[in-house]
C-alpha cells in the first residue's frame, strides 16, 4: 500500500500535432496511514541529476530503496506523499538515451573516439525515428506539468507542488518554477546547477577552489600533514608535469572484460579521476593518501579509483550518457570561448576545456539540439519560497553557484554545511531537519534553526 508506480506517456514533441508518445516512469511513496495527512502537499523529486542519472533505475540495474531514503526523511516520514518523476530519455524511460561508452575510448585517442561514438549512436538515434532535439530541460518541465494535471489519487492533492532537485535536479526545478510558479509552493534545492555563458569554463575554477581546499585543509590537519607531509601540493603539479612525457600506462579492470585493460596514464586523465573523487565527502577524504602514492609512483589507489569511474559508464550502471548530451546541447551555446579568466589557473593547461568545447559543438550539431532560451537567465523576481543547500567542498556547484541563483527569490536561505561536498541532504543529517522544517513552514525564519542540528562529524582523512 505504500508504494505505487507507472509511467506517464506524453508527446516526444509538445508542440507537434500527432507526435510520438513516449514513457517516464514516476514512483510514489506514500506514509504510513497512522502519519498521513492528506493537507501536507506532496514532494516531487526533479530527477536524478546529471543530466543523465536516474533514481529509478535502469532494466539492468534494479531500484534500491536506498537510493532514496535521504528524501523520505523530509517528506515520508512528516506524512508528506514523496512522488519521483524521472527525466526523460533517462533510465527506465522509453526511449532511454544511452550508449554506453567503450574500453577504447580511454585506450586510444579519447576525444576523436568519443566524438565518433556518440555520432554513430546519434545516427542510430534518428534511424528509429526519435528527435534528440526533444530530450531537454524545457520538456522535462513540461513533464511535471502533464504528471501533475493528470495524476489523481484519492487524498492526494496537487494543486500545488513542492519540488526538490539536486544538482541538475536544481536546474529542472527552477525551471518548472519559472513557467508553472502558480504551481509550485517551495523550492528544496540541493547542490545548485547554473548554466551561463561561462558554465563550462567555471567548472575548471570550481575544481580548482575545491582541489585548493583539499591540499589547504589537509597542511591544517596535524594527522594528514605528517602522514603526506608539508610540500604535497607542489609536488603533485610537478608530478602533473612530467606525466604526458612518461608514456606510462595502467591495468585497469573494464566492466565485463575477463582482462584488465591497459590505459594511458595522462594528466588529464588523472585530473577526471580526482575530479569524481571531490564530488563525495566519502572519496574527499582519500585524495592526499593518493596523490602521495602517486608522486612516490604508487599507483594502487588510484588505479582502483579508475575502476569503479569506469563503473560509470558500465550497461548495469543507471547513467544515460546521450541524455547527458541532449540536455547539456539545450543548455549552452558552445560556439563561444571565455577561457581569458581561467589560464592562470594551474589546472588549466590539463583541463582539455578547448577540445571539449569543440566536441560538444559536433555532438550538437549532429544531434540537430541548439541551445534554447534559457527563462532563467532572463531578469526575473520569484516569490516561491526557496532553500538553497550548499556543501562547501563541492566542485561543480559550489556556493558560489547558490549565491548567484539565490539572488532572485524574494523568499530564500541560502545555507552551506561544512564538510560535507556534492550532493548535501545525503551526508547531513542537519540539511534534512532543515529541509523538513523548510516544507513545514516556508516563510518563516530557517536560519535560528541551524542550532537545533546535532552536531556533525568534520572532515577526517583517509591516511592508510
Amino acid at each position: 500500500d505504500r508504494y505505487a508506480c507507472g509511467f506517464l506517456r506524453v508527446p516526444e514533441d509538445y508542440t507537434r500535432a500527432g507526435s510520438a508518445l513516449i514513457r517516464v516512469p514516476y514512483l510514489l511513496v506514500m506514509p504510513d496511514n497512522d502519519l498521513r495527512d492528506a493537507t501536507l502537499r506532496p514532494l516531487l523529486i526533479t530527477g536524478g541529476g546529471g543530466p543523465g542519472n536516474a533514481l529509478l533505475g535502469n532494466p539492468h540495474y534494479p531500484l534500491d530503496e536506498s537510493t532514496f531514503w535521504t528524501y523520505e526523511e523530509f517528506s515520508v516520514a512528516d506524512g508528506r506523499v514523496l512522488m519521483i518523476l524521472e527525466n526523460r530519455g533517462v533510465g527506465l524511460s522509453e526511449p532511454n538515451l544511452d550508449c554506453h561508452y567503450t574500453a577504447e575510448i580511454y585506450q586510444q585517442h579519447f576525444w576523436s573516439v568519443l566524438t565518433d561514438s556518440d555520432l554513430d549512436c546519434g545516427r542510430n538515434y534518428r534511424a528509429r525515428g526519435i528527435d534528440l532535439s526533444q530530450y531537454n530541460v524545457y520538456n522535462a518541465a513540461l513533464d511535471i506539468e502533464m504528471f501533475r494535471r493528470l495524476f489523481k489519487r484519492e487524498g492526494i492533492a496537487t494543486g500545488q507542488l513542492n519540488l526538490y532537485g539536486v544538482s541538475y535536479g536544481t536546474r529542472l526545478a527552477r525551471y518548472y518554477e519559472r513557467v508553472f510558479p502558480q504551481n509550485t509552493k517551495a523550492l528544496v534545492l540541493d547542490s545548485v546547477a547554473v548554466y551561463d555563458a561561462s558554465a563550462s569554463q567555471d567548472e575548471l575554477a570550481y575544481a580548482q577552489r575545491s582541489l585548493n581546499l583539499v591540499f589547504s585543509k589537509c597542511r591544517t590537519d596535524t594527522l594528514c600533514r605528517n602522514a603526506v607531509g608539508t610540500e604535497l601540493e607542489s609536488e603533485f603539479y610537478r608530478f602533473m608535469d612530467t606525466l604526458d612525457t612518461r608514456k606510462q600506462t595502467l591495468k585497469v579492470r573494464w566492466p565485463g572484460k575477463a582482462r584488465p585493460i591497459e590505459v594511458p596514464l595522462t594528466a588529464t586523465l588523472v585530473i577526471d579521476i580526482l575530479h569524481s573523487a571531490l564530488y563525495s565527502s566519502d572519496t574527499f577524504a582519500a585524495i592526499p593518501l593518493m596523490v602521495r602514492q602517486m608522486v612516490d609512483d604508487s599507483y594502487a589507489r588510484f588505479t582502483a579509483a579508475l575502476g569503479d569511474y569506469f563503473e560509470t559508464y558500465a550497461p548495469s550502471y543507471t547513467f544515460s550518457d546521450t541524455a547527458f548530451l541532449t540536455y547539456l546541447c539545450f543548455d549552452m551555446d558552445y560556439s563561444m570561448t571565455h577561457y581569458s579568466d581561467h589560464k592562470a589557473l594551474k589546472l588549466f593547461k590539463h583541463w582539455d576545456l578547448e577540445r571539449g568545447r569543440q566536441y560538444m559543438s559536433r555532438v550538437c550539431s549532429s544531434y540537430a539540439a541548439e541551445a534554447g532560451t534559457d527563462v532563467l537567465n532572463q531578469p526575473f523576481t520569484s516569490d516561491t519560497p526557496a532553500l538553497f543547500l550548499s556543501g562547501e567542498l563541492d566542485p561543480v556547484t559550489p556556493p558560489a553557484s547558490a549565491a548567484k541563483a539565490a539572488v532572485k527569490y524574494g523568499y530564500h536561505w541560502n545555507i552551506t554545511i561544512e564538510y560535507v561536498s556534492h550532493d548535501v541532504v545525503s551526508h547531513s543529517a542537519c540539511a534534512r531537519f532543515l529541509a523538513s522544517w523548510f516544507l513545514y513552514h516556508p516563510q518563516e525564519d530557517l536560519d535560528s534553526r541551524r542550532e537545533d542540528c546535532e552536531p556533525e562529524a568534520g572532515l577526517q582523512f583517509l591516511l592508510d
